[in-house]
C-alpha cells in the first residue's frame, strides 16, 4: 500500500490503526483538505479487523490455521509442551475455561467459556506464544499463522456445544489419521481431563530460558455449561459415550469404503515445513453463531447487527473529530 499524497504535504499521526497495519505503513496520513485524508483513511479501514462482540460467559469455538496449511504444529514433545504452557497461561490471564482442545498438524480448535469477555486477548496471547516459540525451535522467521482473523463461533445452546466439542475431538479421526481421539499424539483436552488439576511446567528450551519467574502454572480443564444438574462423573461419562459412538460410526464408514487409518507413525513422518497436497477449500463464510434453533439464531444475528450499527456510528464520530 503506497501513500497517495505528496512530499510537501504536512503529516499527522493517525491514532488507533497501529495494530491493524504493517509497521512501515502505519505512521502518517496527510492533513490537507483536498480529499486525500479520506482516501488514505479508506485504505486503513480495509486493513482493520471486523469488530467482535465478545460478551462475558459466552461459550465459543476458536479456530486458527497455520500459514499455507504448513504442518508447523505437527505433534512432537516440543510443541506439545509449548501448547500446554501457552494455553494454561493465556487461559489464566484472560479468565477463559477450556472445555475442549485439539491441536492438529496445521490448525487448532479450542472450545471454551469466556468468563470475562477477553477471549480475543486469550487467542492473541496463545497464538503469539506458540508462534514465537515454534519459529525459534524450527529455526525460521516470518508468518506462522495465516493472515485471516481467527474464527470465533459463539455456541448458543447445549446442542451446539455438544456438536462443536465432538467436531473438535473428532478432527484426527475424521481425517483418517487415528482410530480414537485419545490416540492423537498432539496436545488435546478430552472429557477425561475435566476437573483434574494439572501443574504445567515452563518448556525447557532457548526461547523460554530467560524467564526466571512463574515456571509452573496450575491448569484445570472444565466441563461445559448447561450440565450443572449432573455430577462431574456423569458429565464425563455422557460426553465419552457420545465421542465413542461417533468414533465407531466413522470407523464403520471407513470400513464400508475400505479405507484405513494412517496411524501415529505416519503422522510423525510428516515434516513441519510440509503441507497437504490436496486443494484447500475456499472459505466463503465463517459462522459467528451455532445453533439449530431458528429463534435463537435470529436473536443473535439481530443483536450483532445492532452492535455493528452502533460501532459504525461511533467510529464515524471518531473519524470526524
Amino acid at each position: 500500500m503506497s501513500y497517495p499524497g505528496h512530499e510537501s504535504d504536512r503529516w499527522t499521526w493517525i491514532a488507533g490503526h497501529s495494530a491493524a497495519i504493517e509497521p512501515t505503513e502505519k505512521k502518517y496520513a496527510t492533513e490537507r483538505p483536498n480529499g486525500r485524508l479520506r482516501e488514505w483513511t479508506i485504505c486503513l479501514e480495509a486493513l482493520m479487523c471486523t469488530p467482535r462482540r465478545n460478551l462475558a460467559h459466552q461459550c465459543s469455538m476458536l479456530t486458527r490455521r497455520c500459514t499455507d496449511r504448513r504442518n508447523y504444529l505437527r505433534p512432537d514433545a516440543h510443541i506439545n509442551k509449548v501448547v500446554r504452557w501457552e494455553v494454561a497461561k493465556a487461559a489464566k490471564n484472560a479468565g477463559f475455561d477450556v472445555h475442549g482442545l485439539m491441536v492438529m498438524s496445521n490448525h487448532n480448535h479450542i472450545v471454551g467459556t469466556d468468563n470475562t469477555g477477553d477471549r480475543s486477548d486469550f487467542m492473541r496471547d496463545f497464538g503469539a506464544g506458540v508462534a514465537r516459540s515454534r519459529n525459534h525451535h524450527l529455526g525460521r522467521r516470518g508468518r506462522f499463522w495465516d493472515n485471516r482473523q481467527f474464527n470465533d463461533t459463539v455456541l448458543l445452546d447445549r446442542d451446539a456445544i455438544e456438536r462443536k466439542l465432538l467436531y473438535t475431538w473428532l478432527n484426527p479421526v475424521q481425517a483418517g489419521l487415528v482410530r480414537r481421539a485419545s490416540d492423537w499424539p498432539g496436545a488435546k483436552v478430552l472429557p477425561g481431563d475435566w476437573g483434574k488439576e494439572q501443574v504445567v511446567t515452563l518448556p525447557n528450551d532457548g526461547f523460554y530460558r530467560q524467564k526466571k519467574k512463574d515456571r509452573t502454572i496450575t491448569f484445570t480443564a472444565q466441563p461445559p455449561p448447561g450440565y450443572e444438574h449432573l455430577s462431574l462423573k456423569e458429565v464425563i461419562a455422557h460426553f465419552e459415550d457420545l465421542l465413542r459412538e461417533a468414533e465407531d460410526e466413522i470407523a464403520e464408514q471407513f470400513r464400508r469404503k475400505r479405507r484405513k487409518f494412517r496411524g501415529v507413525r505416519w503422522v510423525m513422518t510428516r515434516k513441519p515445513s510440509s503441507c497437504p497436497n490436496t486443494p484447500s477449500a475456499m472459505m466463503t463464510h465463517s459462522p459467528r453463531f451455532a445453533t439449530t434453533n431458528p429463534e435463537l439464531m435470529a436473536q443473535a444475528k439481530a443483536a450483532y447487527r445492532a452492535f455493528r450499527d452502533e460501532y459504525d456510528r461511533a467510529r464515524r464520530r471518531w473519524m470526524g473529530g
